[in-house]
């Protein structure tokens, strides 16, 4: 997650390009480039248009370990409940993408659509996409999303560890949250141990893991 000081991660608009500054967004890339599958939520995509690729120019790494990340690029994916994916999306250029959704959806013969039961709120069940996570072997997670589904995942329990790129700005009260979800009581707060801060030029780079 990429966040203002005050914990915001887009204004009420939407612009979220860029909270962060260039530093953190290699790093990111560096991320990418660990995970066997990157996934976001279907808003994050109606709001960026995001690719959610590696781009060899911007990653990090020696020549040999840029190749060797670059011929094995992480498998891309999107929990659209509703299958609100646009055709013209740019998540689904090329190969490896596979949209979530609780219902039938043709997004072309390229892009796998995937059938899973809804929750209570007729979102994704969480609890389902996991157990698909697991039959596909996918061990390593990277999730890059919106504060819905940012917020359900740490509610429910999925997240093994939160990277929080911070940046020196403050977005105002306004400004969208980085994890929406109810907590009626400083009791029922999700409590985290920061296990490392490293300053990336001017931002943050707060990597946490939740209390069991």
């Amino acid at each position: 997650l990429a966040t203002s000081l005050d914990g915001r991660t887009a204004m009420a608009s939407g612009e979220s390009q860029w909270i962060t500054g260039s530093s953190a967004r290699l790093d990111v890339q560096r991320l990418r480039a660990e995970a066997d599958v990157i996934v976001t939520g279907i808003g994050t995509v109606l709001a960026d248009d995001c690719r959610l690729t590696l781009r060899a120019d911007a990653l990090p790494l020696s020549e040999a370990d840029k190749a060797r990340a670059l011929a094995h690029a992480p498998a891309r994916m999107v929990l659209d409940s509703r299958a609100r994916t646009p055709l013209t999306a740019r998540i689904l250029e090329g190969e490896s993408t596979t949209i979530v959704t609780t219902q039938p959806a043709d997004l072309g013969a390229e892009t796998e659509v995937c059938q899973l039961p809804a929750d209570a709120e007729g979102r994704v069940a969480l609890t389902a996409w996991v157990d698909l996570l697991r039959e596909r072997a996918h061990n390593e997670i990277l999730v890059e999303a919106g504060p819905t589904l940012a917020g359900a995942m740490l509610k429910e329990g999925w997240v093994d560890q939160l990277v929080v790129f911070q940046a020196p700005k403050l977005l105002g009260d306004a400004a969208r949250p980085m994890a929406i979800m109810a907590v009626g009581a400083l009791a029922e707060a999700i409590e985290l141990n920061i296990t490392e801060v490293t300053r990336l030029d001017t931002d943050l780079r707060i990597i946490a893991i939740p209390r069991a």
